[in-house]
């Protein structure tokens, strides 16, 4: 039972950290535990130095990760601050999460993040038309590739479900009671209060946590996500508070 909890371990901090790891050992990754994780083939060592999650074979892997013929290597970059990975990290530390709804996705950093803190049941639906935003101007042709490419070589495959689709088309649809719903998608005023609308009924029902980042964002344009928020929560009993950029709704009712 202890062997099987420290697989376990290891196999979260691979995939919290993209899938490879140089020196498992100071991250405090027996070398039984690594001979045993080779030996399953769920590890294979890097070109790069160290060991890398051995990425399922496609016929292995639920749709739409099966239609990915040719994996990119590992993405790292984005836009998931340092204060989000603590206002997420804290809060799906004290919270029996099992239920995620991430609204904009890019990479998949956080979604990752997120579905590293789940347990094996839990699920993280990330939704993105992954086509870009306004406010991105570079080429996102290959943004979606790159998303599942991630996903598969951290090894998460079974926990989080891709939904190609405006954050208002999914929100339409049905899911299993909701935990926590991330909003980090379209940043101008407008886009963010409809999210905000469409998807807190959801998270109502089920007592979960709306939250979300970019709080600071876009001073030259009045930090819009500030204006939805308040937009938002005067129309209710709820408001909100921040930790630098990240956001969480919170209800006035005792």
């Amino acid at each position: 039972m202890a062997e099987n909890r420290n697989i376990l371990s290891a196999i979260k901090l691979f995939q919290l950290f993209g899938g490879r790891i140089t020196h498992p050992h100071g991250l405090g990754i027996s070398e039984k535990t690594l001979k045993e994780l080779l030996r399953q083939e769920i590890l294979s060592p890097s070109s790069q130095g160290g060991y890398q999650l051995s990425p399922l074979p496609s016929f292995l892997r639920p749709s739409p990760y099966h239609l990915v013929k040719e994996l990119l290597p590992f993405e790292g970059s984005s836009f998931f601050n340092q204060e989000s990975v603590v206002g997420l990290g804290n809060i799906l530390r004290k919270n029996k999460i099992e239920t995620v709804v991430e609204l904009g996705c890019w990479h998949g950093i956080s979604t990752i993040f997120m579905a590293t803190f789940l347990p094996l049941r839990g699920t993280v639906y990330a939704v993105d038309h992954w086509q870009g935003s306004a406010e991105h101007t570079q080429d996102c042709s290959m943004l979606y590739n790159q998303f599942l490419s991630n996903v598969i070589r951290t090894r998460l495959t079974d926990q989080i479900v891709p939904l190609r689709m405006t954050t208002l088309e999914a929100s339409r649809k049905h899911f299993p009671p909701i935990d926590l719903i991330y909003v980090d998608a379209s940043h101008d005023e407008d886009s963010v209060l409809q999210d905000l609308e469409a998807w807190y009924p959801h998270v109502e029902m089920s007592g979960g946590i709306l939250c979300g980042d970019d709080f600071l964002w876009g001073k030259d344009e009045g930090y819009p996500i500030q204006k939805a928020l308040k937009r938002f929560t005067n129309k209710s009993s709820l408001s909100f508070e921040n930790q630098g950029t990240f956001w969480r709704v919170v209800s006035n009712t005792i």
